[in-house]
Parts: C-alpha cells; structure tokens; sequence
C-alpha cells in the first residue's frame, strides 16, 4: 500500500511540475489594432476637421432637422456635379484618416425632377443620435442608431445607407485605402433606429424577410473574398452593435457594403445600417 501512494504521488508531482511549466510559457502575442472609432481625426476633404452639428433635410416625408449629424450635402454646390440628370449631385469620397482611408458618400437635390429639391443620399455620413425608444416607423431616424451608445460605449458612428435606386459609385458605403492596402480584422454594425421600427410597426413589411450586409473586399481590382453579416432575420432585426469578423478578406484597398438577401430596387425595406469601431491590423 505505501508504494502505490508513494506512485501516485509521484504522478501528482509531475503533473503539477507540467501545468507550472504551461503556466510559465509565454502567450502568443495578441495582435494589434489601429481602431476607427469616428471620436476624432476625421478630416473632410477639404482638411477641415469633421464636426458633428444640426443638419435639414429637405423634402417630402424625409423632411427634418438632425442634430449631431456630417453628410455631404454642404460639399455639394462647389465639389458636386450641378448637371446631373438628377440634380445637384455629390459622388465623391468625403472624409478621411490620414489621408489614407477614405469613406466616400454619395448626396442628390433631385430638382432634375423638376419638382424642386428633395434631398437623398448614400454611402456614409456620420451620427451620434441614439434612439431605442422609438415607437412608430418615421425618417426622422433615418441618422439614429438603435442602441443606447456607439459600439464599445463610444459616441459617434457611421450611418450607411445602400441607396440602389440613386445609382452612383458611391451610393453605396465604399472605404477605400489609398496610400497602402491594409487588413481589416473586424468591425461592428448595428440597425438603424428607423430600420428596426420598420420590420416592428409598419404594416407594410415583409413578414418572415431575413437579408443582411454583405461586406466585399478587393485588392488592385480583385476580389479578395466578401462576408455576409444577418442584420435582419425572420423579420426581426438585431437590437444592439455586433461584431463582424473580416480577417478572412486578407489586405484589401477596397470595402464595399451591399446588401444581400433583398434588392433595394424592387423592395422598399429600408437598408439603414450603422458602422463602427473599424480594426486594422497593425
């Protein structure tokens, strides 16, 4: 009986001898990010730094003040196209960091029409209106998010919205890197605060709709791979940020944001998302 219990402990000492060494080893190195959180060191195109303040959108049902809001709109008249079949139109990336990465919008008077101006847009603009008590659909939240903060508690974000019936190379969210191509690890999205009240009390939506964003990366014209992140399933969109992996697409000089799951030309689901907290590897 004393040599068994002097085997066993025997095994125990080795065992922990083992687990000390584990314990000791040196962890793999965690990887670094540069993070676009949108808090500052934005810079429009004309070098000024982004501020967030009262926007007005004009026209029709989408007619409303914003406020703590950036979009093209007061780009338009000197850096925007006045001939337009459309209108007055503004195409173009319009801020960026460092001069590197740049994150185009798209903006439209629309008075082509001829029925004076009534203002869309696409791509990105920049918010930092929350709202999670909505209680009717209403464009008035066409720029909040809904979540009680931007992702990881900050205070500003990106509003995106792939406008499919405007065209434009940059009606939908386009980032582009200039300068270098780089690795986007991940990123969070979240529902906009006028798409959630969307699928919870307007009766025209669809029942039973799923669609998400689909996220494309390329390389010198090539595509490098896509990821599809489910912003609404079973007509239920998600209620707070998530975090969506990118890794996969490798270095990439291009992000592209469609939509996958629903066409924006024939269905009028509203495809106003929110972006934020954007990690490039180091």
């Amino acid at each position: 009986m004393k040599k068994n219990i002097f085997s066993l402990s025997l095994l125990l000492l080795a065992a922990s001898a083992f687990v000390a060494c584990s314990d000791d080893d040196p962890e793999t190195p965690k990887p670094k990010f540069d993070v676009i959180s949108f808090e500052s060191d934005v810079i429009d195109l004309e070098g000024n730094p982004v501020t967030l303040g009262d926007i007005e959108v004009v026209g029709g049902s989408t007619a409303a003040t914003h406020h703590g809001v950036f979009w093209a709109q007061p780009f338009a008249a000197e850096y925007g196209d006045p001939e337009a079949v459309m209108g007055l139109t503004y195409d173009a990336p319009l801020f960026t960091f460092d001069n590197n990465i740049w994150f185009g919008s798209y903006y439209c008077d629309n008075t082509g029409w001829g029925y004076g101006r009534t203002d869309s847009w696409g791509g990105f603009v920049l918010s930092s209106i929350c709202n999670t008590t909505a209680d009717a659909f209403d464009y008035k939240d066409q720029f909040a998010v809904y979540a009680k903060s931007g992702a990881n508690s900050t205070r500003n974000f990106a509003v995106c919205y792939c406008n499919g019936m405007m065209g434009g190379e940059y009606g939908n969210p386009v980032i582009e890197f200039t300068s270098e191509p780089r690795t986007v690890d991940h990123l969070y999205v979240a529902a906009s605060t006028m798409l959630y009240t969307y699928y919870k009390y307007d009766l025209s939506a669809v029942e039973g709709r799923t669609w998400g964003v689909k996220i494309t990366g390329s390389l010198a014209g090539e595509e490098t791979g896509s990821v599809v992140a489910t912003l609404v399933a079973d007509s239920t969109p998600i209620q707070d940020w998530m975090k969506v992996d990118l890794a996969s697409l490798g270095q990439v000089d291009r992000l592209e944001f469609t939509v996958d799951g629903l066409n924006p030309m024939v269905d009028f689901d509203p495809v106003y998302f929110c972006v934020d907290e954007i990690a490039l590897v180091k």
